[in-house]
């Protein structure tokens, strides 16, 4: 097993996020109802905006990781 995690495309993201590919027919409608059906503010975002949440993971998050430790790197 490797020490790096293997990188997760996109698309991949996006599938694992709202069960639909990317551009898939009833991907939108797919998000709206389950971000709008959330009982809390934290499961309305995690469906909200997949993309968003795939970007700021990859390229802000991971790279605080490098320098700070994990808990404060996700607050800021």
């Amino acid at each position: 097993m490797s020490a790096r995690r293997s990188s997760v495309t996109l698309s991949e993201y996006v599938e694992r996020r709202n069960g639909v590919p990317l551009g898939a027919r009833g991907s939108l409608t797919r998000m709206l109802h389950r971000s709008l059906g959330a009982a809390t503010f934290a499961g309305f975002w995690r469906y909200w905006n997949p993309i968003w949440g795939y970007y700021l993971s990859r390229y802000v998050n991971l790279p605080l990781r490098t320098i700070m430790p994990a808990a404060p790197a996700a607050i800021a």
